[in-house]
C-alpha cells in the first residue's frame, strides 16, 4: 500500500510514493483522510482477511505510525470509507458481505471500538461514508440484490442506525456511490452497471416529506 502527496498546492508536481504496508496484498479499497491534523488510510489487508488503518505522524505524511488492525472477524476490508465522526476517526466496510460501522476511542485512532454490523440482509461491495446533519450516514451498493442503499445514524457517534433505505432498484445499479452533502442535503453519485450510466441522486423535502429524487441522463 503506498501513498504519494504533491510537490504544490496545484499537484503540477509530485514527490516520490512512500510503501506504508507492503506485508501481503495489501491497499485493497483505500480512503483518505485527514485526522486529527494528519493524513490517515483505511485499507484491507486480503492476504489475512484484515481491515487496517494507518496515521501519518506528520502533517505532511513523510513518516507514518505502524499499521493498525482495527477488525480481524471474518473476510475485513473491502469497501472502506474513511470519516471522522464527532471528533474521532471511523470506518464503514464490508465483512463477509455485511455492512460494518466501526469509530474510534480516540482522536488519532491509537484504539478502536467494538464493531457493529448495520445490514446483514445482502452483500455490501462499496461504502461512501460522510456526516449528515450532524450524523453519520453511509452508501453503498448491495451485489446480492444490484441496489443503492443508504443508511444514517441516530447520534453523533454512530452507536445507533436507523433503518436501511432502498434508494435505486434499477438492476445492478448503485456501484461506487460518492456521497455528498449539497445544499444541506445528502446526495450520492454512482454507477448503473445494466445501462453503463452515471446516476445522481438527491434529497428534497417535499410538503414535510423527505424524498429521493433520482436525475438520469
Amino acid at each position: 500500500m503506498r501513498y504519494i502527496r504533491a510537490n504544490d498546492a496545484t499537484g503540477a508536481t509530485w514527490g516520490a510514493s512512500m510503501v506504508l504496508d507492503s506485508n501481503g496484498f495489501v491497499g485493497v479499497d483505500s480512503s483518505l483522510a485527514v485526522v486529527n491534523g494528519n493524513p490517515a488510510i483505511s485499507y484491507g489487508d486480503d492476504s489475512l482477511s484484515h481491515l487496517k488503518y494507518i496515521r501519518a505522524s506528520n502533517a505532511d505524511g513523510s513518516a507514518w505510525a505502524a499499521p493498525v488492525s482495527v477488525d480481524t472477524n471474518g473476510m475485513v476490508g473491502d469497501g472502506t470509507s474513511l470519516a471522522i465522526v464527532n471528533g474521532n476517526p471511523a470506518i464503514s466496510y464490508s465483512c463477509n458481505g455485511d455492512l460494518r460501522y466501526v469509530r474510534a476511542n480516540d482522536a488519532n485512532g491509537v484504539s478502536w471500538g467494538v464493531p457493529m454490523s448495520l445490514d446483514t440482509n445482502g452483500t455490501i461491495w462499496h461504502t461512501s461514508m460522510k456526516i449528515v446533519n450532524g450524523t453519520p450516514a453511509i452508501a453503498c451498493y448491495d451485489n446480492a440484490v444490484g441496489y443503492l442503499k443508504y443508511i444514517k445514524a441516530g447520534d453523533a457517534n454512530g452507536s445507533s442506525w436507523g433503518a436501511v433505505s432502498n434508494l435505486d432498484t434499477d438492476a445492478d445499479t448503485g456501484r461506487f456511490p460518492t456521497l455528498a452533502v449539497i445544499g444541506g442535503n445528502p446526495a450520492i453519485g454512482y454507477y448503473d452497471q445494466s445501462d453503463f450510466d452515471l446516476k445522481f441522486i438527491a434529497v428534497t423535502s417535499v410538503d414535510a416529506r423527505v424524498e429521493w429524487v433520482a436525475i438520469e441522463p
